[in-house]
Parts: structure tokens; C-alpha cells; sequence
């Protein structure tokens, strides 16, 4: 089972939205949008 961190779900959500391969901008909108405060970075204890 494979566990990803909020960040890579975002990621992965801002890269279907954005033309193939231009990770550049799928940077500045995730960077974006977590300085906003629009996304919470959620932290899940590890046992």
C-alpha cells in the first residue's frame, strides 16, 4: 500500500489541471496555494 504526503497529493492534483510536463508551473501554484493558506499540511504520526 502505497501512503502519500498531502504535498504529493496536491501535486498530483495541480499536474492533471496544468499542460504535460511543465513542472515549472505546477510548482508555483502548489508553493502558492500553501503560502496562502489555502492548504493545510497535514502531518500523520508514523508508529
Amino acid at each position: 500500500m502505497e501512503i502519500k504526503t498531502s504535498i504529493e497529493r496536491l501535486i498530483d492534483a495541480i499536474s492533471e489541471m496544468v499542460p504535460e510536463g511543465d513542472h515549472e508551473l505546477v510548482a508555483k501554484i502548489a508553493s502558492l496555494m500553501i503560502q496562502s493558506g489555502k492548504v493545510k499540511l497535514a502531518t500523520v504520526p508514523v508508529r
